[in-house]
């Protein structure tokens, strides 16, 4: 027992350490102590970037409660359902009591203390814990939220939390601290000042650069503007071996890791790749498996790209398929695999206007009891009185109510309402109850109508309350899902306002026709033509498409669009003929006659590409139905039929055949 302290425990000397360990925070540590001195109730916001500390230091502060003997629980929001159910569940399992059994609980206890960690993938449940959870808390609560974001508009002027709040922003450590840190980690001296300059005190840069440091020589490290790019440059350098690597890139780059993923993507006997991973200090556990570090997970993924594109392309397209084969296996796996592959969209910069990648897998969603439909068409008539959206509303949860998807506040009220289902075609009641599948129809027909035994994702929006932009980035990523997993699809469409055209440009060139709504503003339907592309290749190019510059077999991309693309740009564009600045932004001015210059515009080359049917006797009434549908449009597609001069059946077949023509042309010269 020499040296040894009888009773000493191994959590007192986790604490021990975790105390040596968290520098700097001496500021906030006394305002919290404060806080949990005085008997008034009081609502705490710690907000930072990723890695600046705010997990350690809600570790500390659950401490100084419990201390205390005060009641204190801490619910990571990363690691739990994003749902008030699942906050609930895990409170109640933090005190040990049936979750029925929680709200009596937190009365009896002489003070409560909660602490909300990574809150910011809680704002599904922002309504619901401000106007239902707190007000039922014992009067002299605490209440922690730790997040990368500051407190919203809400919080700050709602006249009774703007009096219970206090704003905590949580700054990098000064440089008296994050030398102290450095020492603390045994890190030479000589190397203090410049590792604290190229980290400017980012606790989690610290460490990683600490652990550097440690294993390298200091004298090794180089200073660079590009911080953590350097630091993790020469930490993926000194790794084990290959396969270590390969784990390594694969974290950074998945959701979720765990042996299964490490096995089907890297292979071999994975249980020590997956060890090692789990002991990395920036790795943390949750229920599906390993993910690092927000912060880490940006500088490995962003190091690996810019050291080897061709490899990182390999990986991307590697484990995309292993999860296209699990988002067509059986639910409900098949969703959780569906949202790890939305994750690897997120290098494609133009998707985090439209996808929140941090509430991946969250929402209060579920479909309509039978009982309040009547509400429902109120609140539509309430929301927009001039418009369809009451009818449409009506319609669908006469036809098909399991299809309606619901998004509700803490209430139960339905903030969003969307439509989400799978048709064979369009029968006469459909477009009778929802004029915009009149419109949706007729656009189908004109580009070749759907034969037997296909079908037709169809997404729509029918109503929405303001002031909902974290449901807004959650609504339609269903349409994905279903397309992914819907046999014999012809077309994928999606009915939204305009503004979704960046999550529509990931899907693929699409066809973009004005419709009717139940939304303020102009309305869209995006269409992708699947008819021409197998399912499981569009999902594979759509994930390739999110890289930028790689192709699906590997090899670099050429500039250009694939073939099988080329017609339905060729429509989408043609729709827009007469409508120049938007005729320029189409999918065909990805083609590689524009971007090589052999055709200044795409007006120029669709021009060309029409001329060229003028030379053939037979392709003249093609040219003609082209024109009186396009260049120079008739008011309707019958006036454009008694312009040409023949039956609309035959007038159909022309306009079907020219545009047909007119793609054949410029895929000739994609493939020069």
């Amino acid at each position: 027992m020499d040296g040894r302290r009888k009773g000493a425990t191994l959590g007192g000397r986790l604490r021990e350490a975790r105390t040596r360990g968290l520098v700097g925070r001496s500021g906030e540590i006394a305002r919290f102590e404060a806080v949990l001195e005085a008997p008034e109730p009081r609502l705490v916001w710690l907000h930072g970037v990723g890695g600046v500390g705010k997990s350690t230091l809600v570790r500390r502060w659950r401490r100084l409660a419990q201390d205390r003997d005060l009641a204190a629980a801490v619910v990571d929001l990363q690691l739990v359902e994003g749902s008030p159910e699942g906050i609930e569940a895990e409170l109640a399992a933090a005190f040990g009591v049936p979750t029925e059994r929680l709200a009596e609980h937190l009365l009896d206890a002489e003070r409560v203390v909660l602490f909300f960690d990574t809150w910011e993938h809680g704002a599904a449940c922002e309504a619901w814990m401000g106007e239902a959870f707190l007000p039922a808390l014992p009067a002299e609560s605490i209440v922690v939220f730790a997040s990368r974001r500051a407190p919203g508009v809400a919080w700050r002027t709602d006249p009774g939390f703007r009096e219970l709040l206090l704003e905590l922003p949580l700054a990098n450590l000064d440089a008296a601290s994050a030398t102290r840190f450095l020492a603390d980690e045994d890190v030479p001296s000589a190397r203090h000042a410049a590792l604290v300059t190229l980290t400017r005190g980012h606790p989690l840069a610290l460490t990683l650069a600490a652990e550097v440091a440690r294993s390298e020589g200091a004298e090794r490290l180089e200073e660079s503007p590009r911080l953590l790019s350097a630091l993790m440059d020469r930490f993926v350098a000194k790794v084990p071996s290959e396969a270590h690597r390969a784990a390594l890139r694969l974290a950074a780059h998945a959701r979720f890791t765990d042996e299964t993923l490490l096995r089907d993507v890297v292979g071999g006997d994975v249980a020590d790749l997956f060890d090692w991973l789990r002991g990395l200090p920036f790795m943390t556990g949750s229920p599906r498996g390993l993910m690092p570090h927000a912060l880490a997970r940006d500088v490995i993924d962003a190091d690996f790209r810019w050291r080897d594109r061709e490899g990182y392309g390999a990986l991307h397209r590697r484990l995309g398929r292993v999860l296209l084969d699990r988002v067509e296996g059986p639910e409900p796996a098949a969703l959780e695999a569906f949202f790890d592959c939305l994750h690897l969209l997120r290098v494609d910069p133009r998707l985090h206007q439209v996808i929140d990648f941090d509430q991946l897998g969250t929402g209060w969603v579920d479909v309509p009891q039978p009982e309040e439909g009547g509400a429902l068409i109120q609140r539509a008539r309430e929301l927009y009185p001039e418009s369809p959206g009451p009818d449409i509303l009506a319609h669908w949860l006469a036809r098909r109510p399991e299809d309606v998807r619901l998004f509700r506040d803490h209430r139960g009220v339905a903030r969003l309402v969307t439509l989400h289902t799978v048709l064979d075609g369009f029968d006469a009641v459909d477009l009778a109850g929802d004029p915009s599948l009149r419109t949706l129809a007729a656009t189908l027909d004109e580009m070749g109508g759907v034969e037997a035994g296909q079908r037709i994702v169809l997404s729509t929006q029918i109503f929405t309350d303001p002031d909902l932009p974290p449901l807004l980035k959650l609504r339609h990523h269903w349409s994905f899902y279903a397309t992914v997993r819907t046999t014999n699809v012809a077309f994928a469409t999606i009915l939204t306002s305009a503004a979704f055209g960046a999550f529509a440009a990931a899907h693929g060139p699409s066809s973009r026709v004005p419709v009717e709504l139940a939304m303020k503003g102009p309305a869209t339907a995006f269409i992708v033509d699947l008819r021409s592309i197998p399912r499981r290749q569009w999902c594979e190019a759509m994930l390739d498409r999110a890289l930028g510059e790689e192709g699906p077999d590997g090899a670099p991309a050429r500039a250009g669009l694939p073939p099988g693309a080329i017609e339905a740009a060729v429509r989408a564009a043609l729709r827009l003929y007469v409508r120049g600045d938007e005729l320029e932004v189409t999918q065909l001015a990805s083609t590689a006659s524009i971007r090589s210059g052999a055709f200044p515009s795409v007006k120029a080359l669709l021009d060309a590409a029409l001329e060229s049917l003028d030379g053939h006797p037979k392709d003249r009434k093609l040219l003609r139905a082209l024109h009186a549908a396009y260049v120079r449009p008739a008011p309707t597609r019958e006036a454009a039929a008694e312009r040409v001069g023949v039956p609309f059946s035959t007038y159909r077949r022309h306009l079907k055949k020219g545009i047909e023509r007119v793609a054949e042309w410029i895929a000739r010269r994609e493939q020069r």
